[in-house]
């Protein structure tokens, strides 16, 4: 009777060892994918700075070519403002995507939620994160092509006044 009592014994001092293992597991990955999404924010902002910098320069363009219709310059201005907008709303939303996972990641660690719910706010938010991130890394390619444009319709533009 004694060996089943300490059986019993250790066997819920395991069961309790391993559950304090998974959560500090959980922790760890809420508070990895923190600091990896935090990591990625700078290049993430870069496509919207790029994106600031290109705007800024079309709104620069000559009257003259602004009002050639030849061009297209009004279409091209508003899919570059249109992309501008998106991008900085995405980089908000990732912003408030990390933060979260910190305020998470110290409910978590001081007890405030339990491991269930932030299993689940963990999976959300990281699936949030990661469709953000595709989403802003998607938009570096409308940049690409819109600055391309950009600058052959100036080239073109500069090669016609000549």
């Amino acid at each position: 009777m004694k060996n089943l009592h300490g059986l019993i014994i250790a066997v819920l001092v395991l069961g309790f060892l391993s559950c304090k293992q998974s959560d500090a597991q959980l922790a760890g990955q809420i508070t990895e994918k923190a600091s990896s999404a935090e990591a990625n924010k700078a290049a993430q902002e870069a496509i919207g700075q790029n994106m600031n910098n290109l705007v800024m320069e079309a709104e620069k363009a000559p009257d003259a070519l602004k009002k050639d219709s030849t061009y297209h310059y009004a279409k091209m201005y508003e899919a570059m403002t249109t992309i501008q907008r998106k991008l900085d709303m995405s980089n908000d939303m990732y912003e408030q995507g990390i933060e979260q996972l910190k305020a998470l990641a110290a409910d978590y660690a001081a007890g405030k939620i339990k491991k269930e719910e932030a299993q689940q706010k963990y999976e959300e938010l990281q699936s949030g994160l990661s469709k953000m991130s595709e989403r802003i890394k998607s938009y570096e390619g409308n940049y690409n092509e819109l600055s391309a444009d950009f600058a052959k319709m100036m080239a073109d533009f500069k090669a016609k006044g000549e």
